[in-house]
């Protein structure tokens, strides 16, 4: 019986294991969706700007009804990044990054603000590009890294 006991014990770390390593490769996965997101954002914004000479309200509004991500929910948040526990993928930095560039839209008039959101634009692809990579490089390790932990105690105990 304690035979039984110690192989049903291993299974559940391991699979626990695995089930922190898959939430840490979801966490890479967000900061990448977000900051994907926020590229086509002021993608968008540059292009309604540039070509239609569309509001601020009218921007937001029409990239919130076609983007269902992070970014957009914070585009139409009255505060954004208030709550503690939202966008915990994202380091102190970075939200008050993104808060200030949101918070530079739509303050200056038009020549000075395509300027600015060229230089968020630019910002932006950047990070997408790093978070990519990061995705890509520390997502699968972290995942891979726990599955092995989690059969490694797994014969450690059986």
């Amino acid at each position: 019986m304690s035979e039984v006991l110690r192989i049903v014990a291993g299974g559940l770390i391991a699979i626990v294991c695995a089930y922190v390593g898959v939430i840490v490769k979801r966490r890479y996965l967000a900061r990448e969706k977000f900051y994907c997101e926020a590229l086509e954002y002021f993608t968008y914004f540059e292009r309604e700007l540039t070509f239609k000479k569309t509001p601020l309200p009218d921007i937001n509004t029409a990239f919130a009804g076609t983007h269902t991500g992070e970014f957009s929910k914070l585009l139409q948040s009255p505060s954004p990044f208030d709550k503690k526990s939202s966008y915990t993928y994202l380091k102190q930095a970075e939200k008050e990054s993104v808060k200030d560039a949101l918070k530079g839209l739509g303050t200056s008039v038009y020549q000075e603000q395509l300027p600015y959101v060229k230089r968020w634009q630019a910002e932006m692809k950047e990070r997408a590009d790093k978070s990519r990579q990061e995705n890509k490089k520390y997502g699968g390790m972290y995942f891979k890294l726990c599955v092995l932990l989690g059969i490694a105690l797994l014969i450690l105990i059986v």
